[in-house]
């Protein structure tokens, strides 16, 4: 189909998304078929586990802001392994305002492959 474009309007949620989560403590579930950002509601107040599920290959997973002096934990719904790669030197930092980003590389049902980064930020101006 020579022209045809595809846009930001055929797009499934998972690349277009936001979703809000109010839980804020234990095994959380994110369901990455029904956005591509997720937004907390205030800092975490426990342990804290983004358990992902329905993620695709070359999908980028947005969440924000991760803050609360807590335990940050990630998993999958792979059944055998779930592998986390970090990207960069930045660990959560629960005294400020963060941003994890998560991609999956192999969506596999028993080994899914991630790389994740972490990265703190404030909120700024328009003036750089």
């Amino acid at each position: 189909m020579a022209g045809t474009k595809v846009t930001n309007d055929v797009l499934e949620n998972r690349y277009t998304e936001q979703a809000s989560i109010s839980t804020l403590f234990g095994d959380v579930p994110f369901d990455c078929s029904t956005a591509a950002i997720f937004k907390l509601s205030g800092d975490i107040t426990g342990t804290y586990t983004i358990n992902l599920s329905n993620y695709k290959t070359g999908q980028m997973i947005t969440i924000y802001p991760v803050s609360g002096d807590q335990t940050l934990n990630l998993d999958a719904q792979g059944s055998n392994t779930n592998t986390f790669n970090k990207v960069g030197g930045t660990d959560y930092d629960g005294t400020k305002n963060n941003i994890v980003q998560i991609e999956c590389a192999d969506d596999s049902t028993t080994d899914p492959v991630f790389f994740y980064s972490i990265a703190s930020f404030v909120p700024a101006s328009t003036d750089i």
